[in-house]
């Protein structure tokens, strides 16, 4: 059973938990999302202005461009930022 599943159960019963933090987020909050803001940052910065005949063209890039993007530490580290989630 994940981690994660048995903090769940065990905050549903009722018990304590000391390791774990519950907040509540509202249903739909993308600027809380980093994912949303590296999706953002590939439309506009890596993807923008590229024609690609197929779909499987643009499947390919985009995962050459999001694979590229990992190596920088920093640009990654921008979007947990962005985000103002505690890391």
């Amino acid at each position: 059973m994940p981690a994660t599943a048995l903090v769940g159960q065990l905050l549903a019963a009722g018990l304590a938990v000391d390791f774990a933090a519950v907040t509540a987020l509202p249903p739909y909050a993308p600027e809380l999302n980093p994912v949303e803001a590296i999706w953002a940052y590939l439309k506009k910065h890596e993807i923008a202005n590229f024609c690609a005949k197929s779909i499987d063209q643009v499947s390919d890039y985009a995962r050459r461009r999001l694979k590229s993007m990992q190596r920088r530490p920093a640009l990654i580290t921008a979007f947990w930022q962005q985000a103002e989630l505690a890391v």
